[in-house]
Formats: structure tokens, sequence, C-alpha cells
């Protein structure tokens, strides 16, 4: 099981926590293997990035770049408007499927925009649109 103060790394690098919170957080580290080495690893993805060109990436591979940083945040709301759109069936299917994992997994709501009926199948809710409006709800059976 994760220590439950890992989520806390990224705000931590960011400056956004409370003076009290990082001295905290500082203390904890100093015991927790687990939180150091993630603090360790962020800084070395963020020193990646830091000095790094912009380009545009292809769809897909920015669509598997924002599945990762969703399962290494615990997102527990994850937002994806047709992430399956460019990729092939297979891909697409392995997509949607990691999305579910991730919902189940972390507890999170996931919300898919896609207009491929084939990808839609196994989550718990979908409903149907026309004209800006819900015209049909499906439930499948929630299972925790």
């Amino acid at each position: 099981m994760r220590c439950s103060k890992i989520k806390l790394i990224s705000p931590y690098i960011d400056g956004e926590l409370s003076g009290e919170e990082k001295d905290i957080l500082e203390l904890h580290m100093n015991e927790c293997r687990e939180c150091a080495q993630e603090l360790e690893d962020l800084r070395k993805i963020r020193e990646l990035f830091t000095g790094a060109e912009t380009f545009k990436a292809p769809y897909g591979f920015s669509t598997r770049v924002a599945i990762a940083r969703a399962l290494a945040n615990n997102a527990k709301l994850i937002l994806a408007d047709e992430p399956a759109a460019s990729l092939d069936t297979g891909r697409g299917t392995r997509v949607m499927e990691l999305l579910k994992r991730i919902a189940k997994e972390n507890r999170s709501a996931v919300i898919v925009v896609t207009h491929d009926v084939r990808m839609i199948e196994g989550f718990d809710h979908v409903y149907g649109l026309k004209d800006g409006r819900i015209m049909e709800e499906k439930r499948n059976s929630i299972q925790t």
C-alpha cells in the first residue's frame, strides 16, 4: 500500500503547501523512504523537462502522457475528450480499459466523451446525447 502522504509531494515541489504542511511533510520524508524516493524521482523528471524544447507530440502520445499523469497524481476526476479518436481499435480499446482500471483502483470519476460506441462497453453509466439533450441512459452494475 502506498503512503498516504505521497500525494503531497507534487504540491510540495510546486510551493503550494502552507508553511506548516511543508514542515510536517519534510519531517515525514526523513522517516518515509517511499516519500523521499518519490520526491527525488519527481525532481529528476522536472529537471528533464525544464530545459526541454517544446514540440507538437502526436495525439496518441499525448493521450498516453495524460493517462500516465492521471495515474501518477492519483487523479480523482479524469475528463477525456475522444481519448481513442486517433488510435486504431486495439489501442483505443486498451486506452479505455486503462481509464476504467484507473477509475476502479483510484476510486476516481472518469468522464469520457466519444462518438465511437465501441469504446463505451463496461463503463458504469453511459449517456447518449442528441442535439444537446440526454436521450438515453444505460447503467451497468457497479462493482466495488
